[in-house]
């Protein structure tokens, strides 16, 4: 297989550094208690184990973009 435009495929350096800065700009919530011991003891939430799910299939996304506009061939 050889690429039409292997050049295209230094785009995907770029999508790391994206979703790190898009984690940073997220930010964190915070809220403060007299005490974390009962809220350590809880499981997470679904929606706190899948929170990162829309940017990792963005970013995948992004990577077969990239790949596609590289233009692979046989």
């Amino acid at each position: 297989m050889r690429f039409e435009s292997p050049y295209a495929l230094l785009v995907l350096v770029l999508i790391p550094a994206g979703a790190g800065v898009a984690l940073w700009l997220r930010g964190r919530a915070s809220l403060r208690f007299s005490t974390v011991a009962h809220v350590r003891r809880l499981a997470p939430s679904w929606r706190q184990r899948l929170l990162h799910l829309p940017l990792l299939i963005r970013a995948v996304a992004m990577v077969l973009l990239v790949v596609a506009l590289a233009r692979p061939q046989q």
